[in-house]
């Protein structure tokens, strides 16, 4: 199962309380793509963030999220499949296969 860890690629700062996150390097070769984006991300995606410090895969995401929230399992899996997909299309995140 893969995991996800934090790019290198991206800086993330905290500004007026949120945590805004700006790719520093593009992963396209599509010119209207290659844009100087940045993402603002709300209290779970801080929450996820913090727990991409190191590899994790999406279980201990998941499991992370319904214990920090409250919530359940299948909507924690939704949530952050999403949060992943959103992250992974803008660089700021990178797959680790488990060796």
């Amino acid at each position: 199962m893969a995991r996800f860890v934090r790019s290198a690629d991206v800086v993330a700062r905290r500004i007026a309380g949120e945590l805004v996150l700006v790719p520093i390097a593009t992963r396209t070769d599509d010119a209207e793509r290659r844009t100087a984006n940045f993402y603002v991300l709300n209290g779970t995606g801080e929450f996820l963030w913090d727990r991409l410090a190191s590899p994790a895969d999406i279980d201990a995401l998941v499991s992370a999220v319904t214990q920090h929230f409250a919530i359940s399992a299948g909507e924690a899996l939704g949530d952050v499949e999403r949060f992943l997909a959103e992250l992974a299309d803008c660089g700021a995140i990178d797959t680790v296969e488990r060796t």
